[in-house]
């Protein structure tokens, strides 16, 4: 994971101490653009004040500039802060740190780790948007939810529950949507991010298991291989967004058995966001 900072020396070098990734330290709004320009990264973390004076309008250029890029705001507590978080919000910054008092290095890397997996999760789901559209408002809301929360999900029994529908009705809202099953859905929302969070940082597939809602980690590694045929970790650390993509939408789509490289079955949505 690489985090590109502007922050107060102070809350830079505590940033530097809980990361254990590459860590892009800037000193100016221009430096930091130019920064993301060329080398990229995956969470931004700033003080809308980092230069001496509160300046909201730099990170709203930022977010209008860089709109896929994850940005965590870690503020002192304080009025001109409050006031600055009342303006981000609506400009898609939604993540706020106190400094010191949100410091922690657990709490911290949650934080970061949650920032990343979320882009690729927007990422994902943009390229279900045309089949979204046609579910129902309450089961598109489900999605979502599964999405930010695969752990709470097991069975399409849990979106019947969540949409207070019948079972059957959720899996014919499934076939009109033409999305796959729910349970494939489930575990592609579960293999997603799982490969955030290996990907991102060095957590033990155990771990990471039980953060995505399987008991074991027997299950985790049966469900990446049954799509990809390689471990959990290989697929992090080898494959890219795109294979990845591709692979879960392969095997969403087509019947069991059939191969798993992805041709003509790929989402229209999918092929122009990853162009």
């Amino acid at each position: 994971m690489t985090v590109a900072a502007f922050l107060p020396s102070d809350a830079a070098n505590h940033l530097a101490s809980v990361t254990g990734g590459e860590l892009l330290r800037v000193h100016s709004w221009r430096e930091l653009e130019n920064q993301l320009s060329e080398k990229g990264a995956t969470v931004v973390v700033l003080d809308p004040a980092a230069d001496g004076s509160m300046n909201v309008s730099a990170v709203v250029s930022l977010r209008k500039k860089f709109p896929e890029l994850p940005v965590i705001a870690y503020v002192p507590l304080s009025p001109q802060s409050l006031n600055a978080a009342g303006t981000l919000s609506r400009h898609n910054v939604t993540q706020f740190l106190l400094h010191p008092q949100d410091g922690g290095v657990r709490r911290f890397r949650c934080a970061l780790e949650r920032a990343a997996a979320d882009t690729v999760t927007s990422q994902f789901l943009g390229c279900l948007e045309a089949a979204l559209g046609r579910f129902p408002f309450r089961l598109m809301l489900s999605v979502q939810d599964l999405f930010d929360r695969p752990g709470r999900y097991e069975t399409a029994l849990d979106f019947a529950y969540q949409c207070g529908v019948p079972l059957k009705t959720v899996y014919r809202w499934f076939e009109d949507g033409r999305i796959g099953t729910p349970k494939k859905l489930i575990v592609a929302a579960k293999v997603l991010r799982a490969y955030c969070y290996l990907r991102n940082h060095r957590c033990s597939t155990v771990l990471v298991s039980r953060n995505v809602g399987y008991g074991s980690p027997r299950r985790l590694t049966k469900h990446v291989y049954s799509i990809f045929g390689c471990s959990p970790r290989w697929l992090a650390t080898q494959s890219s967004t795109t294979e990845l993509f591709m692979g879960l939408f392969d095997w969403m789509y087509k019947p069991s058995g059939l191969s798993k490289r992805c041709a003509r079955t790929t989402p229209v949505n999918c092929r122009r966001v990853l162009g």
